[in-house]
């Protein structure tokens, strides 16, 4: 569907409260930065995530990734390891796209879970299962990697 069709069905002026409210109660973390990088929008799990970072270290990284939008980058995916409010760990993956005069839209998804499965995936691929001993696989790539080192 070409550009100029898709402006002539959707107004340019939105009614935002609508979206807000949808934003409001997804499980996923919605934030919106202006262009200055200060949080305009937070929604619930946003704010429970804000809220156990004392560093900023979510804003900061939002930042980076406003810093790294421009022209020919519509969005921007990156990961973050984070302490969550409990002081376990918590990992989020990013998706941020350019939202009103040069601010930002980031959605974030918790996948502390997945990331652990992998890990211990890769664990059992590497590691005999009944003693934990490294296999011949990671004997193998440790090899590799000396050679090419030396």
């Amino acid at each position: 569907m070409g550009r100029a069709l898709l402006e002539e069905r959707i107004p340019s002026e939105v009614d935002a409260e609508p979206l807000r409210e949808a934003l409001e109660h997804a499980a996923p973390f919605a934030l919106a930065l202006d262009a200055l990088g200060q949080v305009i929008f937070a929604n619930a799990s946003g704010r429970e995530l804000l809220a156990g970072q004392a560093d900023g270290e979510v804003v900061q990284h939002l930042r980076q990734q406003l810093a790294a939008l421009d022209a020919d980058t519509a969005t921007a995916r990156s990961e973050q390891q984070l302490v969550g409010s409990d002081g376990a760990p918590v990992r989020v993956k990013w998706s941020s796209s350019a939202y009103g005069q040069r601010g930002l839209l980031a959605i974030g998804h918790d996948v502390t879970e997945s990331f652990v499965r992998e890990q211990e995936l890769i664990s059992l691929a590497l590691h005999d299962p009944l003693t934990r001993l490294p296999n011949r696989a990671l004997l193998a790539d440790r090899l590799t990697q000396a050679l090419l080192t030396a």
